[in-house]
């Protein structure tokens, strides 16, 4: 299996905190959280160890589906502040006013989270002119979206602070799912303010004076600089997905036809030298991302049809079944028939 897979997981701190609560104080099984997203335990052991985008958005959705913490959430995003966001935090620690920070974390969104957009908006309400953050989350899991959402509004929030330097109240605070926990008292700690549950959106209620708050460590000749910075790094990291998208795509519906890389790049118009070149640049290799999609594949059909492994190795485009055992066991460290046995019995007690 992959090691270094094209698209880095820039919040590893955040799964691996959300992966120890779980375990460690909650009494989740690792094994279940990990359980068809192709990481193992030994893995995330690796001090080098990378997650693609998708085994992020899989290991966050089912993080949030096992969590039996309601303010889980918030309690999180309070310990997520500027240095957890990298680059984007020494822009926004730059700017010059609390606006333009949060103009840049909504332009710069992918940098602090793929599983959610931000807006920012001017309205009347009630007469009054006020700032509204919205947070548009991607996922279709309610209970991932209620954590995506607690726990960038706690983020949010400890970030302004700190390119503050003191305690900020929002105007209000609105979130789309109801409240979880015996009463809405964590939130109120923290926010300061009036939080509402069962709204229409998920948004904060931002007034024009904290907008307008001149911050103590603006650097207007370092802002052209940071912004360039953040832009390639959203450049980057799209063009990773979707390169490595694409090919997956392709691989997915021409495994049969044992593709190779000449196959692949003729398919894209370009040379195999050329789609080597750039794979090699994001740091992965054609050979890395077939065995990515042919595991996902295997993974598959071991657990949802009573496929021959003979069946299955032309399938994904072996010649022989012998090749695929031995594949199979380096991507997941156990044999075919070992996994297939334990997914069947996982699903029959409901795991």
């Amino acid at each position: 299996m992959a090691t270094n897979p094209p698209i880095p997981l820039w919040h590893s701190f955040e799964i691996q905190q959300l992966l120890r609560v779980l375990t460690e104080q909650q009494g989740v099984p690792l094994a279940r959280l990990l359980e068809a997203t192709g990481v193992s335990a030994e893995d995330l052991g690796e001090p080098g160890f990378r997650l693609t985008l998708d085994q992020e958005l899989e290991l966050y959705t089912h993080i949030a589906q096992h969590n039996k913490d309601p303010h889980l959430g918030i309690r999180h995003g309070q310990q997520l502040g500027i240095s957890r966001f990298g680059m984007l935090g020494q822009a926004m620690l730059g700017a010059d006013t609390v606006h333009q920070a949060i103009l840049l974390a909504v332009k710069y969104t992918p940098l602090i989270s793929w599983s959610c957009e931000l807006s920012l908006s001017y309205e009347q309400l009630n007469g009054e002119p006020y700032y509204i953050l919205s947070i548009h989350p991607t996922p279709e899991d309610p209970f991932a979206v209620e954590l995506e959402t607690d726990s960038t509004f706690a983020s949010l929030h400890t970030v302004i602070n700190e390119i503050v330097m003191e305690e900020v109240r929002f105007h209000s605070v609105y979130f789309s799912h109801p409240s979880r926990g015996p009463d809405s008292q964590p939130y109120r700690d923290l926010f300061q303010c009036p939080v509402n549950f069962g709204a229409q959106h998920n948004k904060i209620i931002l007034t024009p004076a904290l907008m307008s708050r001149k911050l103590p460590y603006a650097k207007p000749e370092q802002a052209i600089v940071t912004d360039e910075l953040c832009k390639n790094l959203v450049v980057s990291l799209l063009e990773k997905y979707t390169l490595v998208a694409t090919l997956k795509d392709y691989l997915l519906v021409s495994l049969t036809a044992q593709p190779s890389i000449e196959k692949a790049a003729a398919h894209f118009n370009i040379s195999s030298r050329t789609l080597r070149r750039r794979l090699s640049t994001l740091d992965y290799s054609y050979q890395e991302i077939l065995d990515e999609v042919r595991f996902f594949e295997a993974k598959k059909i071991l657990v949802l049809a009573n496929t021959s492994f003979d069946s299955i190795a032309l399938v994904l485009g072996y010649k022989d079944v012998r090749s695929f055992r031995i594949a199979f066991k380096r991507w997941s460290g156990m044999t075919p028939s070992s996994f297939r046995n334990i997914g069947r019995d996982r699903a029959a007690i409901g795991l």
